[in-house]
């Protein structure tokens, strides 16, 4: 009865580990600035702007997104490119690729 027990917990935790998903992809953020930003300035950039500036280096990834759509006009009018918009650009990066990617400016959270 003790060695059944044993085994019934073995087996239960096996099987349970196996249908986790792969992790493969990681993560990474970088903070908009109005326009020194690599890809672009801040009133032109869009979610596809940076999955278009992703595939010009070569990184490759699962998804990018910029979060809060859009700039304030106030931020466009303040004329100092090291303004921080106050959107997040955030791009799931996979394994292989993240030392590119932070050569490039994303890092983690």
């Amino acid at each position: 009865m003790k060695y059944l027990f044993y085994l019934l917990t073995t087996a239960i935790f096996l099987s349970s580990c196996s249908n986790d998903p792969e992790v493969t992809s990681i993560p990474m953020t970088r903070l908009e600035k109005l326009c020194n930003n690599p890809w672009g300035n801040a009133d032109t950039t869009h979610s596809f702007t940076i999955r278009k500036w992703l595939d010009a280096n070569q990184v490759r990834y699962e998804s990018a997104e910029i979060y809060s759509d859009t700039v304030s006009q106030a931020i466009v009018n303040s004329h100092n490119c090291d303004t921080l918009t106050g959107r997040m650009v955030t791009a799931l990066i996979l394994f292989s690729d993240t030392a590119k990617a932070r050569q490039l400016g994303l890092s983690r959270y």
